[in-house]
């Protein structure tokens, strides 16, 4: 060390200097590795949290419904832009974010008759006064606000008064069944979309037009039933007598079915090497857009990596790329080749479908009839098989663990879901069969499906069945 004790004029001074050195750099050190393990160690339970907001929202929810009446809960039940997967996971975490906000606001401010919510990227009163729509990021204060911002019981005897005289002005007008307004529309516009519908006059053909139901929203897209009419609220009177007069599901299949030969026609052979089972455009995107999807998936389809999985329907979208099972996908419409190779290529191969598909069958037989009570399913509706076999094995390890455990009556079945989808994550929140249903991420990790299940086990469990006894 003869330069770094240059400086100082004696052997002794410069040894303690050396040392004091060394111990400082040990310091720096020593506090260097606890920073990283406090970052590492953060970043490993924002991980695990991620994986357990499925479960965290579906606690909170069943809470919402005890506490405060709450029957229906929805995560951005109208969002079009969800983007990719990771992007779906986000905002699944948002929306449990929304609700835990919600759930303290509500106990300030209780008396709301709320009984459907959204959690939503703005607040809107929809539905009459009994549903609304929540911004996720709202502060508490906010929320409160907006909570407690109600019309009095005159204004809402009024509202709904005029919505009733219109609906019957109407109805005796058109032959329609079924009319009401969608909730992503507020009250008002509903009120300004029936005050329109109502000066539409049955004359010609018009008049002997039948419908089954008929929807005043936001958009004139056409539903995913045929035999409902979507008419836009802000809509002229002869807009929207154009569209009970002309718009049927029949006509835009025949306005669309030219595009869709010509995409048989050029890009047909890719497809079919892929094995495609169907190829399809959301109904928003013009021509063009779906010709360039159809192009870029068929210059996609030259990979060998993607010729090697399953593919069952892929669906170009203007905004999201997402798997959503073994086979099934979306994807935007000018996601460039090289980026549909590069998401698609963790869709699992054909060889890895199959024998994960036997897994579950297999797993699934070994879990039924156990002695806690407990039948284990996983959901049918995108969902991808490997995730499921690690589900299945983690129950049957708990049930070996276990052997005391019986669950708690009325709980019957134990779900697995894709608790990162936000499909399924409404599904499950709004559920016919949550009574007896009892529904759990499928990411979820062995110790926390141990604390889960447990927090739903029988009161006559003795302490040898709990997790760590």
């Amino acid at each position: 060390m003869p330069r770094l004790c240059e400086s100082y004029p004696t052997i002794v001074e410069c040894k303690r200097s050396s040392t004091l050195f060394a111990l400082g750099l040990a310091r720096h050190a020593f506090l260097f590795l606890l920073f990283l393990s406090l970052i590492i160690g953060t970043t490993a339970i924002a991980w695990a949290d991620a994986a357990n907001v499925f479960n965290q929202l579906v606690m909170k929810r069943a809470e919402l419904e005890k506490r405060h009446g709450i029957t229906s809960l929805e995560c951005f039940p109208f969002i079009e832009n969800i983007g990719s997967d990771a992007d779906q996971a986000r905002w699944v975490e948002r929306c449990h974010q929304g609700v835990q906000t919600l759930a303290r606001a509500l106990d300030e401010a209780p008396n709301t008759d709320l009984k459907t919510v959204g959690i939503s990227t703005r607040f809107l009163q929809v539905g009459g006064f009994h549903a609304r729509l929540i911004r996720w990021d709202a502060s508490h204060q906010e929320m409160v606000r907006a909570l407690k911002e109600n019309p009095s019981l005159e204004e809402r005897n009024r509202f709904l008064e005029k919505i009733f005289q219109l609906k019957k002005t109407i109805r005796s007008r058109l032959s329609i069944r079924d009319l009401y307004c969608s909730q992503n529309i507020s009250n008002d516009q509903c009120m300004q979309g029936y005050a329109t519908l109502a000066l539409v006059k049955p004359v010609g053909s018009l008049a002997k037009k039948r419908w089954r139901e008929v929807i005043v929203t936001d958009s004139s897209l056409p539903q995913k039933d045929p035999s409902v009419l979507p008419l836009r609220f802000n809509d002229s009177t002869e807009a929207m007598a154009d569209s009970l007069q002309n718009l049927k599901a029949q006509d835009i299949w025949r306005q669309r079915r030219p595009m869709y030969e010509e995409i048989q026609q050029k890009y047909g052979a890719g497809f079919r090497a892929l094995q495609l089972a169907n190829f399809f455009c959301a109904l928003d995107l013009t021509r063009e857009e779906c010709l360039t999807a159809a192009s870029n998936l068929n210059e996609a389809s030259q990979d060998p990596t993607l010729r090697d999985k399953d593919w069952g329907e892929a669906m170009a979208h203007r905004h999201n790329t997402l798997i959503r099972n073994d086979y099934d996908l979306v994807f935007r419409f000018d996601l460039p080749p090289r980026e549909i190779i590069r998401v698609f290529s963790d869709k699992p191969s054909q060889a890895e479908v199959q024998a994960a598909v036997t897994r579950v069958e297999t797993l699934e037989t070994r879990t039924r009839n156990n002695a806690a009570g407990l039948r284990a399913v996983c959901d049918l509706v995108d969902m991808r098989s490997p995730w499921c076999v690690q589900a299945f094995e983690n129950f049957l390890k708990f049930l070996r663990a276990y052997r005391e455990y019986s669950v708690n009556p009325p709980w019957t079945e134990l779900m697995f879901v894709d608790g990162r989808q936000l499909s399924r994550v409404n599904f499950a929140l709004n559920s016919k069969m949550r009574t007896t249903y009892l529904y759990i991420d499928v990411h979820t990790r062995y110790a926390e499906l141990e604390k889960f299940l447990f927090h739903f086990r029988h009161r006559t469990a003795g302490p040898r069945a709990m997790p760590g006894g």
